[in-house]
């Protein structure tokens, strides 16, 4: 929370770097949404989050 208002918390996925950049400043420009990374494909981004990828999500 910064400024007394919630942030929803992001991780933009897509495999496309021009896809990520565009929906990070889209959803930045919210005002009420936190983008806390990016990853190209979903076993990235959740390692790079959570510490690892399982099988329903490679």
């Amino acid at each position: 929370m910064r400024d007394g208002v919630r942030r929803d918390q992001v991780l933009v996925v897509d495999d496309e770097a021009l896809v990520r950049s565009g929906l990070r400043m889209i959803l930045e420009a919210a005002g009420d949404i936190s983008v806390i990374g990016e990853a190209r494909d979903v076993c990235r981004g959740r390692s790079r989050r959570w510490g690892g990828c399982g099988p329903r999500w490679c």
